[in-house]
């Protein structure tokens, strides 16, 4: 009998195991999946230099319009989630130079002016010159948040990239007002 009762809890302890094994399995293929679908920054120093340093500048530019716009409440959390979402959007087709239109129904509220700077920032540059390849410009974007990392302090809220850009472009000469609707009205300038 007691060999009977010992075969049962042997039964049950492989069940048990077997059901933890199957688990960790399952755990460890929503872990593969997480990594394949995250996006991976840019490390290296071929964005930093001719010919893309312009693009690159220019989507800076954009993340700082956006940041001034919406006075200083953007976080570097935020424009990475854009910049995320960017890439995506790029990947698949859905965001490119001649149709880069974004809204709230796309879930980013406030930083989907991030992606709206940027867009608008490239599509000015690149009127007048030819452009960058798609991944290239995914190349820039990668690079950006790569920066991010450097910059950015580990708690939540944190600023310090975006601090970082507003001192570059500061030093550059580069400066950007919010202006409100009735006195851009006045000046002519389209207010959607």
């Amino acid at each position: 009998m007691a060999s009977k009762n010992q075969e049962i809890k042997q039964r049950k302890r492989q069940a048990k195991l077997a059901r933890r094994k199957q688990k960790q399995a399952r755990e460890a293929q929503l872990i593969r999946r997480e990594k394949a679908a995250a996006i991976s920054t840019y490390s290296g120093k071929r964005y930093n230099q001719e010919p893309f340093v312009e693009a690159l500048f220019h989507a800076e530019i954009g993340i700082f319009e956006a940041d001034v716009c919406m006075e200083g409440r953007l976080t570097d959390a935020g424009v990475r989630q854009a910049l995320e979402y960017t890439i995506r959007g790029m990947r698949q087709g859905q965001l490119t130079l001649n149709h880069w239109q974004i809204g709230e129904e796309d879930g980013l509220d406030k930083n989907s002016l991030i992606v709206w700077g940027i867009g608008n920032r490239w599509r000015l540059l690149f009127e007048d010159q030819p452009g960058h390849s798609r991944n290239d410009l995914i190349g820039i974007l990668r690079r950006i948040m790569y920066s991010i990392d450097v910059w950015t302090s580990k708690h939540s809220g944190g600023r310090g990239y975006l601090k970082y850009i507003a001192g570059q472009m500061s030093k550059l000469g580069v400066s950007c007002m919010s202006i409100p609707e009735a006195e851009a009205k006045k000046l002519s300038i389209a207010v959607d």
